[in-house]
Order: structure tokens, then sequence, then C-alpha cells
């Protein structure tokens, strides 16, 4: 997928709806595998070219835009269940020292 984007830059540039297509199903993938910051960064520019030649009201903008605050809340999701667990962890330590002080 990612040749068929270069092709596509290639024969059409960088701020083409075909790109920005390409970037959104690419987004898509990311976001399937799991990998959310690439994910969102090809949502972002598939974002930016709907939104220059479509304009933020058409379906293709608005969707792109909704895969964006999706990938964000899952990125701050999971970001703050590893803080949570982090914490977790940490407090079962402080309580294992302690009982062990006994």
């Amino acid at each position: 997928m990612k040749a068929a984007l270069e092709s596509d830059l290639r024969n059409f540039g960088e701020n083409h709806p075909k790109v920005a297509n390409r970037c959104n199903n690419l987004g898509t993938l990311y976001f399937a595998m799991g990998d959310l910051k690439s994910g969102l960064s090809y949502f972002q520019v598939s974002y930016k070219i709907f939104h220059q030649w479509l304009g933020e009201s058409h379906p293709h903008t608005k969707q792109v835009e909704q895969s964006i605050m999706i990938v964000r809340e899952k990125i701050r999701s999971t970001e703050s269940k590893g803080f949570l667990r982090k914490g977790y962890r940490t407090f079962k330590q402080w309580i294992k020292r302690i009982v062990g002080q006994k």
C-alpha cells in the first residue's frame, strides 16, 4: 500500500484527493494493527487534503475527522491505562515493603 502511495505522490502530487484517500486507507490499516501514532499521522494528512479540496462539510472530510478523534481517544486511553498499571505496580511494591517490615 505504501508503494501505491508513492506512485500517487509521483503522479498527482502531495495535495491530491487520490493521495488523501490512500493516506486514509493507510491510517485505517495502521490503526487496525495497533500503531496508533502512525495511523494518526496518515489520517491528519488525509484530513488536510480533503479539507482543502472538498471543504469541511464533505462526507470524506467528516469521516477522516471522526477517525482522528477516535485515534486520539484511543491514544489517551492507552496512555492512561499504562499510567494506572505502573501506579498499581508501585503501590503493590510499597505494600509488600510495609508488610515485609513487620
